[in-house]
């Protein structure tokens, strides 16, 4: 399950990096493939955190909520960083334009609803990284 679940994960955000490489220019699948595995990697620091830090602390919904939260910021970060810009707080909470703000509310949906056949099987997401 666990090994699906990453397979699963890293090829949808592979394939959202691809779609915002686009943008830029003529994409390149590889540097989709290194961008989404930089973000699965970000996700799983973020879910281990959250289990170290909240898990005893909040009920398992509660936790869910605070890791969609969480990945605004990081889809942010993956946007500047795709888009070769340099990293502004405003820019970083709203979006540099209305297509940036677009595709980190797509990742956001994107890697939300990944997370939901784990759930459905009884498992927070967090417990499929230990």
């Amino acid at each position: 399950m666990t090994l699906v679940y990453l397979l699963l994960k890293y090829t949808t955000e592979s394939g959202w990096c691809y779609l915002r490489l686009r943008r830029e220019g003529p994409a390149d699948f590889r540097a989709a493939m290194h961008y989404g595995l930089v973000r699965l990697l970000i996700g799983r620091g973020v879910s281990l955190i959250l289990l170290g830090t909240l898990a005893h602390e909040l009920p398992e919904g509660a936790l869910y909520f605070v890791l969609i939260l969480l990945r605004w910021p990081v889809w942010a970060l993956m946007d500047e960083w795709i888009g070769r810009r340099r990293l502004r707080l405003r820019a970083a909470l709203g979006g540099a334009d209305a297509r940036s703000t677009a595709w980190r509310v797509g990742g956001v949906v994107m890697s939300s609803l990944t997370d939901l056949p784990p759930l459905l099987f009884g498992k927070w997401v967090g417990e499929l990284w230990g």
